[in-house]
C-alpha cells in the first residue's frame, strides 16, 4: 500500500466514525429520527423557522395567521373522522376541532431540535421512531411545493 492510499482510508475511516458518532447522539436526543440537520442548514433553519412561527401562532389563537399557512385542500381529523377541509373559511370553522387543546399542548412541548423530515415531507414529532408523532396529541405535516417556495401544512392528524 501506499502512504496516500493509507493516509486517503484512514481518513475516509475517521470521517465515517465521526459521523455515525454524531448522528447516534441526535437520534439519542430525539429518538430514532431523520433529522432536518441531515439535510443542510438551509433545510433545518426554514424548518425551525417555521414551526417557531406555527407554535407562536397557536399559542396567541392567532387562527388567521395558521390558516394562512394551510395548504388547501388539507386532510385533517375531526371529533375522529377524516375530512377534507378545502378553504380558509371552512378551515377557521372547524379549527378548534382540529387544533384541540391536546394538539395545541403537545406542539407547545414540540422542541425544535427535534424535528424530523421523510420522504413525504416534514413533521413534528417527539421521539417516536415509526410514526412521526407529536405526542399523543397527533400529527403535524408540512412541505413546500418546490426547494425555495415558503412551507405549508400539508396535513394534521390529531
Amino acid at each position: 500500500m501506499t502512504t496516500t492510499y493509507r493516509t486517503f482510508t484512514a481518513l475516509l475511516i475517521s470521517f465515517t466514525l465521526c459521523s455515525l458518532t454524531y448522528a447516534q447522539q441526535k437520534s439519542a436526543s430525539c429518538g430514532e429520527i431523520s433529522s432536518v440537520d441531515e439535510f443542510g442548514p438551509n433545510v433545518a433553519a426554514k424548518a425551525r423557522s417555521f414551526v417557531l412561527q406555527l407554535k407562536t401562532n397557536v399559542s396567541q389563537n392567532n387562527k388567521a395567521a395558521v390558516a394562512a399557512v394551510i395548504k388547501y385542500p388539507i386532510k385533517v381529523q375531526i371529533d375522529g373522522h377524516s375530512a377534507v377541509i378545502r378553504n380558509r373559511s371552512s378551515f377557521l370553522q372547524n379549527y378548534d376541532k382540529i387544533f384541540t387543546a391536546e394538539l395545541q399542548l403537545t406542539l407547545k412541548k414540540q422542541s425544535l431540535d427535534c424535528l424530523a423530515y421523510a420522504s413525504s415531507g416534514y413533521t413534528l414529532q417527539n421521539g417516536s421512531s415509526t410514526s412521526f408523532v407529536i405526542g399523543k396529541g397527533g400529527e403535524i405535516w408540512y412541505d413546500s411545493d418546490t426547494d425555495s417556495g415558503p412551507l405549508r401544512i400539508v396535513a394534521i392528524n390529531n
